[in-house]
């Protein structure tokens, strides 16, 4: 009866040689793979603690927000959590060493004190969002907008500042020829300006472009309009009625002033 050859047995028969062959490289390789172990038991166990953004916070979170039926309480919870765990790192870093007389690399110290700051940023992140989440009922277009005149593609800048001191306003939006919003008057461009050159500018040459989901509409609030401002980040919204005429500019410097976000 004859053996198969092939690879595999190839390969096996090989392992099995290297080994009786080169018995110190084979220990080697074993020794190699056991000192893995206590590094990944030690990354499971870190990422285990219950402090935001680690998997145990999140764990943390969720039990919280079960209990107390509130998810913002299980987040704000699990944020300060988050921050003890970033300090009780910085401190292991920085404090321990002088009484125990361990002292860590360079290297060392340099990775633990850049872990620690990112747990500290996450951490904080987590606290921000539970309180925009907290407050987003709150907040409307409705409230926050402030006062704009649309004007016609071809106006002056003498023309849309008439008519925004006519409607007591303190944007402007330059439409395009369809009539829809295309850019925003930069104020402060604006006014520098002279007063005597003010019929001969036109006011889209003051103004900046509106990016794309810049244009909201008025009855937007609650979590519905933090999540299209998160999905379309921007400085300003130019904001349409039920009627798609522009009734008004949303800063979202407005927007995270409502809600307590710095």
């Amino acid at each position: 009866h004859r053996r198969p050859i092939g690879p595999a047995h190839r390969n096996l028969g090989r392992i099995v040689v290297d080994e009786h062959r080169y018995p110190q490289r084979a220990r080697g390789t074993q020794l190699k793979r056991i000192a893995v172990i206590p590094a990944n038991v030690f990354v499971a166990a870190f990422n285990s603690l219950p402090g935001l953004p680690l998997d145990g916070g999140r764990v943390l979170e969720a039990l919280v927000w079960r209990l107390a039926k509130d998810r913002e309480t299980g987040t704000l919870l699990a944020g300060w959590c988050g921050r003890l765990v970033a300090v009780a790192v910085g401190y292991a870093v920085l404090g321990l060493p002088p009484f125990t007389g361990r002292r860590l690399g360079v290297t060392g110290v340099i990775w633990l004190l850049l872990i620690a700051l990112l747990l500290w940023q996450g951490a904080t992140q987590a606290i921000k969002m539970a309180h925009w989440r907290r407050k987003a009922p709150l907040v409307s277009v409705r409230d926050l907008l402030r006062a704009a005149v649309p004007v016609a593609s071809n106006a002056t800048l003498a023309t849309a500042a008439a008519a925004a001191a006519a409607a007591g306003a303190g944007d402007v939006v330059v439409l395009d020829v369809y009539g829809r919003p295309a850019a925003l008057v930069d104020t402060r461009e604006a006014a520098s300006v002279p007063a005597l050159r003010a019929d001969l500018v036109q006011a889209s040459e003051v103004a900046h472009a509106l990016p794309a989901g810049s244009v909201i509409d008025l009855t937007l609030q609650g979590e519905q309009l933090i999540e299209l401002l998160e999905q379309t980040p921007h400085a300003q919204y130019v904001v349409l009625d039920e009627q798609q005429q522009v009734v008004g500019v949303l800063a979202w410097d407005d927007v995270a002033a409502a809600v307590g976000v710095k």
